[in-house]
């Protein structure tokens, strides 16, 4: 795997982990409806970001990443575990709001 490749894999990484960690702080926060809007947006940015060098890399090698496939096997289970936060912050949402 070269170098721009590995950056890219560990930028989805670090994206994907902000992302999730702004949407637990969004649970958290789910009784103040502004901070919870500022946390979700805040991870959306960041899920986005990891979204797109995900996307970019597919379309670079789309037989798959073979020298780095550990590497995105994480990058992939990070932006997946932040997805589940995310949909789990709206619920939190929902549930505080009725």
């Amino acid at each position: 795997m070269n170098s721009r490749t590995e950056l890219q894999i560990t930028q989805m990484i670090s994206y994907a982990g902000s992302a999730r960690s702004h949407y637990i702080k969004a649970i958290d926060a789910a009784a103040d409806p502004e901070e919870f809007e500022k946390l979700i947006q805040n991870g959306d940015s960041c899920f986005d970001q990891a979204h797109r060098i995900h996307f970019n890399l597919l379309q670079e090698n789309p037989e798959g990443i073979v020298e780095g496939m550990l590497l995105m096997i994480h990058a992939e289970d990070q932006m997946s575990a932040a997805e589940t936060f995310r949909i789990l912050a709206r619920k939190f949402r929902d549930i505080q709001q009725n």
